[in-house]
This record gives C-alpha cells, structure tokens and sequence, in this order.
C-alpha cells in the first residue's frame, strides 16, 4: 500500500532515498514544472520508512537549475550525494559530492571531470574501500563509463567504457553492484525507442578493467531507470523500475547466475503500485534496504503538481 513522502505540491520530484547510520533521508526537487528554470532542493528523514520529518531545504546558496543525482555512503557509513549544479546536457554544468549525517550537508570534492553536463549515478562499495559510480553523457553523440575512488570519495578516477555513441546506443542512468571476485554487473536504460527498447546490460569481471554491453530482455522500460539491490548472502539481485508510459512499479527478481553472462534471463515481472498517472512526468524509483524488506520511492502526476510516495515491499 502506498504512503505520501511528500502530498502533492507543484512539481515535487526526483528522489534520492539512501541510508544514513540507521536512519532514511530523501532528498527531492521542487520546482514550478517539469521544465524548471529554477528548483530548491530539500531533504526529510526517517527511522521507519512511513513517518518523515518536516522538510528541510538544503544547497540554500545555489541557483538555477540543480538537482541530486546519485547516493550511497563512504567507509564510515555517512551518505554520499552527488550534487549536479546545472541543466542536464548543458556543458557549463559541474558536479560536486557532499556527504551528510541527515541534517546539515558537508563538501567532500569538486572533481574535474572530462565530461559535464550529464548524469553520475549512485555509489557502490566493492572490496578494500573502493567507491564507484556510473556516469553518462547527453546528446546525440554520447559516452559512459564508470569514475572509481580508493580515498572514500575525495579524489575520482574517469574511466571511458564507450565514447561518441550513438544515442540510440548508449545507456544511460546506469545503477551497478558489486558481486565479489571482481564482478560489476549493472543495468541501463534506453533513452531512444530506435531498434529494441530493452535495457542495457554491462557486466566485467576483471574490476572495470574491461567489459561487455548487451541488451537484455527486460523490454517494458523505454525512458525507465534501473534501480538495482543487491544481496551477497543469496546471491539475489532484486531489480526495480518504473515505466512510466503505463503507471505501474515493476520489479524482478534473480539469482546472480540467472543472470551473469545471461542478460536474457531476466524472469517475468510483478507489479508492485500501479498509478493512474503516467509520463514522463511520473517515474523513476529509488529504493534503501530495511530490514528484511525494501522502501520503494517515486513521483507521480502531471507538468505542474506530483507527489513524492512510498511502499514497503516485504523481501
């Protein structure tokens, strides 16, 4: 059953959801439309999943077009947020990363990238300390890749997968996870409904040195990103997805051999919400760990007014 994070209110919308030490924080945009020139940025907490605190604005000292686009924590367990200062696409936008313990925001680094204007996803933890997200460009001709840090997210490293792509060909919102014994395994979404709309799969199994790009079989999310939870004891990967063309919460669930070097093994998928509106102005879920279930957060209604809701979803 779904719960309000946010009631309705202009256009309140994308979340990130993440852990802090034992508590939730979602951090969110509030804007005038979709099409924003300006938003506010702000972040509300939780311990349970269902009661948040009152709304806090947070980046009060920027302006224009912002956003948060990827989240996950440092060695120490604070929550890491990239911050985009910019449009997506425009090439003066940069990206900076905070981290925060749920109340105040704290700059960890402003890297100097070979890209800007584009989109970092959320921070992944593998083995000795090392972060890494997934980043990807905009445009008509694009490039992705994966940037890597071994000093708790002070200092990155750019590492190219694929340059000048074609759009049709590049994924982009990339979610990842790290599988031990140097497996990446991660998925992205199709930004063009030229060819197949399947999500991407990109895979390596020597820790980023080198990888491999296919479609895989999950076709019902054109314009949908991926969230992926991984859990190592079972080796079961859980992933989720909003498509946004029809209203409905989707996820599917595997075994990490179901699918490694097996992008068409992806089972059936079950719906978890579906909502009567749909569109681009409706999507796009995050999802945190609780205990022995997940919280599921997305935004849904028109140009002008969405709300930010939950679900709980029992592992």
């Amino acid at each position: 059953m779904k719960f309000n994070i946010v009631s309705p209110n202009k256009y309140s919308a994308w979340p990130l959801v993440g852990a802090q030490n034992g508590k939730i924080i979602c951090i969110y945009t509030i804007a005038d439309t979709h099409e924003a020139t300006q938003a506010n940025l702000y972040m509300k907490t939780s311990f349970d999943g269902r009661v948040w605190s009152e709304k806090q604005e947070v980046f009060k000292e920027k302006a224009g077009v912002k956003g948060v686009t990827g989240i996950g924590n440092d060695g120490a367990g604070n929550a890491l947020i990239w911050y985009r200062d910019g449009a997506p696409g425009d090439h003066r936008t940069k990206y900076e990363l905070y981290k925060t313990d749920g109340n105040t925001m704290k700059l960890v680094c402003v890297p100097d990238f070979d890209f800007q204007g584009s989109h970092i996803g959320n921070i992944f933890q593998a083995e000795n300390n090392t972060l890494f997200s997934f980043y990807n460009t905009y445009g008509l001709k694009r490039s992705f890749g994966i940037l890597k840090s071994l000093d708790d997210g002070r200092s990155w490293e750019q590492i190219p997968i694929e340059t000048s792509v074609d759009k049709p060909e590049c994924p982009v919102e990339i979610d990842g996870f790290y599988a031990g014994d140097g497996k990446i395994l991660a998925l992205g979404r199709k930004d063009s409904p030229d060819g197949t709309i399947a999500m991407f799969q990109i895979e390596s199994s020597d820790f980023g040195v080198s990888w491999s790009k296919k479609y895989s079989n999950v076709t019902d999310s054109c314009q949908s990103s991926p969230f992926l939870i991984f859990e190592p004891k079972e080796e079961k990967i859980y992933l989720y997805y909003f498509e946004r063309m029809t209203g409905t919460l989707k996820r599917r669930v595997a075994f990490l051999s179901e699918v490694w070097s097996n992008p068409l093994g992806w089972c059936t998928p079950e719906i978890i919400v579906e909502e009567s509106s749909r569109g681009e102005d409706t999507g796009n879920v995050k999802v945190v760990k609780m205990d022995n279930a997940h919280l599921a957060v997305y935004y849904a209604g028109t140009s002008t007014t969405t709300g930010i809701y939950g679900v709980i979803v029992q592992r």
